[in-house]
């Protein structure tokens, strides 16, 4: 019994590791963002000091702007390809796993599951918390954005900026394959589903 506790708590602890690779890439988009939002910053703090006397220097800090946004455009859509199964099976693991060890824990009073039902919430909690910090992030940046003294700027850099505010709107949010947003509604939903199975469980068992 002890054997098959520390195998099943090595296998479970195993199984979260694997997620620190997207925690990390998801503080790196983290960054990123807040980046944008500081060189947005910058071009307001400029146009209400200088105004748009010199182009060179409205054209410099524009053009940072749109680099850093192109960049994390390709950085979130790459980070979806290359993390979005791994965050389905994550997930629908999880919410499988948990079920079954809430079911073991009620029904056969499996005291050690109570462990690895910590285990399995908070990969859920994790994965959607970070991608929930990030949708925050992006809407506080669509607001800076918003905010900017873009008008200041001379006309053409204006429709260019205009273009950058379209663009930050339609930045890739952290999916689970494209299909599930990683975000809190996500992990209210996944606990609905959880309660779901778990009393068909009980209504299957009678």
């Amino acid at each position: 019994m002890v054997a098959c506790f520390l195998i099943g708590f090595a296998g479970a602890y195993g199984y979260f590791a694997s997620d620190y690779g997207y925690l990390v890439a998801m503080a790196i988009a983290w960054g990123q963002i807040d980046t944008i939002g500081v060189a947005c910053e910058d071009l307001t703090e400029y146009l209400d000091t200088y105004g748009n006397k010199d182009i060179h220097k409205i054209n410099d800090l524009v053009t940072d702007i749109v680099k850093i946004l192109q960049h994390h455009s390709q950085y979130m859509t790459h980070l979806d390809h290359v993390y979005g199964f791994h965050s389905a099976v994550i997930v629908i693991t999880a919410m499988i796993s948990q079920t079954i060890t809430l079911f073991s824990i009620i029904k056969a009073g499996w005291i050690f599951g109570i462990l690895f039902a910590f285990v399995f919430i908070f990969q859920i909690l994790t994965i959607c918390l970070v991608g929930g910090v990030y949708v925050v992030k992006l809407s506080k940046l669509q607001e800076t954005v918003n905010q900017t003294n873009w008008y200041l700027m001379p006309w053409r850099k204006q429709k260019m900026f205009i273009s950058i505010i379209h663009n930050i709107q339609n930045i890739p949010e952290p999916t689970a394959m494209s299909l599930i947003p990683l975000n809190f509604n996500t992990f209210v939903n996944c606990m609905k589903t959880m309660y779901q199975l778990l009393m068909l469980l009980f209504n299957v068992s009678k």
